[in-house]
């Protein structure tokens, strides 16, 4: 009996410390901004290749998005070599001739230059090893040839 005269007082308590806390990362959204709206994505973003000695060539598009209008430029860091730039914007979208052996690094930079503000990684993997203790015949023990 005591159980049903206090079941709509914790219901409401329930849902008044719901709305605060919605209420609270609301108003936190306001005051910090996140970066987690500044992305970078890529399409492949895997490139598989037959052996470890064969080059990975494809056509990266990269799709980028960030929170402030500024001049943004998208970079390759692996291979030091900037892909483009665009003045006084939020959003771009380029492409970018893979030619690689190794995972690429696609980093978004803006002017004032310091730490990428999103990156994202192209992966290059192999099939087959090429290494040259793969290539011999295995034998078991109990084998005479």
């Amino acid at each position: 009996m005591s159980l049903g005269i206090h079941k709509p007082i914790m219901l409401n308590m329930i849902h008044n410390n719901t709305f605060r806390i919605v209420a609270c990362a609301i108003a936190c959204s306001f005051c910090y901004p996140s970066m987690a709206d500044t992305t970078v994505q890529l399409k492949p973003k895997l490139c598989v290749k037959k052996r470890v000695t064969d080059f990975c060539d494809v056509s990266v598009d990269i799709q980028w998005q960030a929170n402030n209008t500024n001049k943004h430029c998208v970079v390759n860091k692996t291979q030091n070599k900037s892909v483009d730039c665009w003045p006084d914007s939020t959003a771009g979208t380029t492409s970018d001739q893979a030619h690689t052996k190794v995972d690429l690094v696609y980093a978004l930079l803006n002017s004032a230059g310091g730490d990428p503000l999103a990156t994202q990684t192209l992966n290059v993997l192999s099939l087959k090893d090429d290494s040259k203790n793969n290539s011999r015949r295995r034998r078991h023990i109990w084998s005479l040839f």
